[in-house]
């Protein structure tokens, strides 16, 4: 029959055409990956989480390399501790062929880390090493996070993300099968990039309501002088010559609430997180997320992945008398009872890391300087080769 203008404008041919747009677009980003080849700009609401969680999707979404690969999956304290191609650089000197991938958001929890996880297993690497701090272990945590969003489907039965209504369990069909539903997020914000760098500016989207314009800035300081040792030991947004005074201090004199003061003078807000770590509330009894650690192991298990467990360090100072209001050394020994018995029962190997760092080798509690975090990435480069001695694909480059 022939096509006629009134059968053209129909609801059925429109929703055709509309289908046939969304399959070349899906095509075009997903099976030809031009989404992945630029860096959408993110929104100003949590711009570090979403930056991160687009590397780490754009990582998952790259074709594989030739070696086998080693994935780092973490918060912060892998982002800011470990340093990935340095990782890989000291195994290949070490002749162990391995591609080392960071996946690791901000504020990431154990059931965000059981979901970038699980993204791995189709990509059959063959080492997990899964950082873990008990801040990860929030009982009460938040589990709508971006990482949710985006990466819990209909795939898995993470028991904390069990779907409450229908709306929830459409949403993760939907979006186990249809890659450009799942990433519509990304999507919008890189075709309205694109868009907007070939139309003039009267036509072009704005994505976030445009800032206030701020009174005209006074001629920019001289840059501040720092030694040697602080920009060596501190990246250079975290330190100014007065806070770096406060921490000599502090090194001197070894009382927390000098360490406290340097963190005050430094901008670092940590400090009222810190106190809600109670064993109470991030204790591994009866907690969901810890019931999302043990999915994990068991996931990789069944995949035949080598899973390390890593505890990652703890800063001494906090130690110190005055420093229980904030570090509950109960917690930290009961979480590492816990994430032990888990590794054990999934045959993974738990490494505890907790006091391989001085108290100099950090920003907070458990985030490392650049001192701290050049160190931290030789243990993890040692346990990395310590795991590719006893696994014949790592040896072989299989």
């Amino acid at each position: 029959m022939a096509l006629t203008r009134a059968s053209l404008r129909s609801p059925l041919w429109v929703w055709a055409k509309v289908g046939a747009c969304l399959a070349v677009l899906d095509v075009l980003l997903f099976r030809w990956t031009w989404l992945w080849w630029a860096m959408p700009v993110l929104p100003q609401a949590n711009p570090t989480t979403w930056g991160l969680l687009y590397e780490a999707t754009r990582r998952l979404e790259s074709p594989p390399g030739p070696n086998p690969e080693t994935f780092l999956v973490g918060s912060s304290v892998l982002y800011l501790g470990v340093y990935p191609p340095g990782v890989e650089a000291a195994l290949r000197e070490r002749g162990i062929q391995t591609d080392v991938r960071q996946l690791s958001t901000f504020g990431a929890s154990a059931t965000d880390a059981a979901l970038l996880a699980w993204q791995t297993i189709p990509r059959r690497p063959w080492l997990v090493v899964y950082a873990v701090a008990s801040r990860d272990f929030d009982r009460k945590g938040q589990l709508d996070t971006p990482v949710a969003r985006l990466f819990a489907d209909a795939s898995q039965d993470v028991p904390a993300l069990a779907p409450t209504n229908v709306d929830t369990w459409l949403d993760r069909w939907v979006k186990r099968g249809w890659k450009l539903y799942r990433y519509r997020y990304f999507v919008r914000r890189g075709l309205v990039e694109v868009g907007n760098a070939f139309l003039p500016p009267r036509w072009r989207v704005t994505l976030e309501p445009a800032p206030a314009v701020a009174p005209a800035a006074a001629p920019p300081a001289a840059a501040p002088v720092l030694s040697a040792e602080a920009r060596a030991r501190f990246h250079y947004t975290r330190i100014t010559p007065q806070s770096y005074a406060v921490w000599e201090h502090w090194r001197e004199t070894r009382r927390f609430e000098d360490f406290v003061a340097w963190m005050e003078a430094s901008g670092n807000p940590a400090l009222k997180q810190y106190a809600t770590e109670t064993l109470e509330r991030y204790g591994p009894d009866d907690n969901p997320q810890v019931a999302s650690l043990d999915w994990t192991l068991r996931r990789l298990h069944e995949a035949h992945v080598r899973v390390v467990v890593a505890f990652f360090p703890e800063n001494p100072a906090f130690r110190a008398p005055g420093g229980e209001r904030y570090y509950d050394r109960a917690l930290s020994d009961a979480n590492a009872a816990a994430f032990a018995r888990e590794a054990a029962q999934h045959g993974a190997r738990f490494v505890d890391l907790r006091d391989v760092l001085d108290a100099e080798d950090f920003y907070d509690l458990i985030h490392p300087n650049l001192v701290g975090g050049r160190k931290l990435t030789a243990r993890v480069t040692e346990i990395v080769a310590e795991e590719a001695r006893a696994s014949a694909p790592a040896r072989s480059g299989s």
